[in-house]
């Protein structure tokens, strides 16, 4: 799981050219941000950036790594929104009452045999 917050930073970071800005966007100190990029760095065995007292500049290693987890990155939030959609949709039981109510308001407003039972019913 730690690589997963290290890979955020260190996405966010590279994404905002400065540890600062990346802390604000994750509501971190920047500390907390140099901190976590510095354990990936240390589980990857490989400098990620290069750093200066006031700039941060990836490196060759950064960079291929950048490719890779922006490509991860984009799978998980695929994944995330593929099951919010499937929680927005209505399904099951739930889905077929409301496939029933549907039909009964149309029926209802082409004024069919249905439209006196959800009258009374509904």
């Amino acid at each position: 799981m730690e690589h997963l917050r290290g890979t955020l930073a260190f996405i966010t970071a590279a994404r905002a050219g400065s540890f600062t800005k990346a802390a604000r966007s994750l509501e971190l100190s920047p500390q907390a941000v140099a901190a976590s990029i510095a354990r990936l760095e240390t589980a990857l065995d490989a400098r990620l950036f290069n750093r200066t007292t006031r700039s941060i500049a990836l490196t060759a290693e950064g960079q291929a790594f950048l490719a890779q987890a922006e490509i991860g990155l984009a799978a998980l939030e695929n994944a995330a929104q593929s099951i919010r959609d499937k929680t927005l949709s209505p399904a099951g039981i739930v889905r077929g009452l409301f496939q029933a109510l549907s039909e009964c308001a149309v029926r209802d407003f082409d004024g069919g045999s249905q439209g006196r039972f959800s009258a009374r019913w509904f």
